[in-house]
């Protein structure tokens, strides 16, 4: 009986050493796995945000050849504005010239001629 109770002392002996051991191994490799998730997990956090960036540049650059294209084109409308502005001005003020009586001195008369120029 001595050497059943002795071999079932030392069964649990050895297998609560070594569930120690590989409670305290086994912490440690788990303590390492969670660090490398950690990491990875900031990995792919920081990818995340790096291709939101990139998204973000995109759509700024688009926005922003968008936005130069409109401004060429007021910039051209503009142009054309004053264009047919000068034109109206140069038309109304030949006729102002044309209907003009002896009411109208030299020098009023003179003026007009160098607007129209």
């Amino acid at each position: 009986m001595s050497e059943i109770l002795s071999t079932v002392l030392i069964s649990i002996a050895t297998t609560g050493v070594g569930g120690f051991f590989g409670w305290l191994f086994g912490r440690k490799e788990a303590n390492v796995r969670i660090k490398g998730e950690e990491i990875n997990n900031f990995d792919r956090a920081l990818d995340a945000y790096k291709k939101m960036y990139e998204d973000i540049i995109e759509d700024l650059k688009t926005q922003v050849n968008e936005l130069k294209d409109e401004n060429t084109s007021l910039k051209e409308e503009v142009s054309e504005n004053r264009k047919q502005l000068m034109t109206l001005t140069n038309f109304v003020l030949a006729s102002a010239i044309k209907r003009a009586d002896s009411t109208l001195d030299e020098a009023a008369f003179s003026n007009l001629k160098e607007i129209i120029k």
